[in-house]
């Protein structure tokens, strides 16, 4: 018998795909970057809550990036592994800038290549459902360092813009999520992060 959507309690008794609401791949093109350093958080206390972060809030004067790309597959191989010998969480997060020049450079790559601290980012999942699991973050617990930078000035796949390739190493938690009531309300503090940025990169 099918159920409607997939719940966790559901999955959890019995891992059986046979959802009206199945899950979908792939990520949605505009995400959201800020340095570990510069947020504070509270994530929830119990087992249903533990990996969900209702909101974030930046410290006085600082700002998120704004990273929105166009390709066909954004952000394509971000993925999360478990380290077999720690049990931990290795988690990637593959960035094609989707622009280039002295101020993408100035702004955005060197900044976060010199970072040693790490960011947070916060990803759209495609499939919205009731939101507990369509902003996935990536980096809150460890930071995700860029560890590799390439810019390829004749790939007609990037455009001859910079990849940057990040990773959150040794992350205890699987996956968190930002989530506070429904889709919507997530949504709305989700742009409203967003809204704080001072410089995107954006395909015309």
């Amino acid at each position: 018998m099918a159920t409607n959507p997939c719940t966790a309690a559901a999955v959890a008794a019995n891992i059986y795909n046979d959802c009206i609401s199945p899950a979908t791949a792939g990520l949605q093109t505009l995400a959201i970057c800020i340095a570990k350093t510069d947020i504070t958080y509270a994530r929830g206390t119990t087992q249903e809550t533990k990996n969900i972060v209702p909101a974030i809030t930046l410290k006085q004067g600082k700002k998120p990036f704004v990273i929105k790309t166009e390709s066909n597959i954004p952000y394509e191989t971000s993925n999360t592994v478990q380290n077999a010998d720690t049990k931990l969480f290795d988690k990637t997060v593959n960035v094609v800038l989707p622009d280039f020049g002295a101020e993408v450079s100035s702004m955005v790559i060197e900044p976060m290549c010199s970072n040693s601290d790490g960011y947070v980012f916060i990803l759209q999942r495609k499939r919205e459902g009731d939101g507990k699991g369509s902003f996935l973050i990536v980096g809150l617990e460890k930071g995700a360092v860029v560890v590799n930078t390439d810019t390829n000035l004749t790939a007609d796949a990037t455009r001859g813009c910079a990849t940057l390739l990040a990773t959150e190493t040794g992350a205890p938690s699987h996956e968190i999520y930002l989530y506070d009531t429904d889709y919507q309300t997530s949504k709305e503090t989700f742009d409203a992060l967003a809204a704080l940025a001072d410089y995107s990169v954006v395909i015309p």
